[in-house]
């Protein structure tokens, strides 16, 4: 339970740093966001593990993503 709430928390700083124009740094608060919110549900329900490997999988997605922001907003 204590990941999950973890997780929620990094969400929303996550969010504030996308505001402030930190695109890199929000991806890598996003990722661990996810990590804990999918360690949360997992230790939840052991069989919402299948959920954790789609959320990691996902993980990087969104940091690529960001990434590219970043890239384009400061070319």
């Amino acid at each position: 339970m204590v990941s999950f709430i973890e997780g929620f928390s990094l969400l929303g700083k996550a969010a504030k740093l996308i505001f402030e124009g930190e695109f890199a740094k929000a991806a890598d608060v996003a990722g661990d966001a996810v990590i804990k919110l999918g360690d949360g549900l997992t230790d939840l329900n052991p069989i919402t593990a299948s959920v954790k490997v789609a959320i990691e999988g996902t993980i990087d997605g969104v940091k690529n993503l960001t990434s590219a922001i970043d890239d384009a907003t400061t070319a």
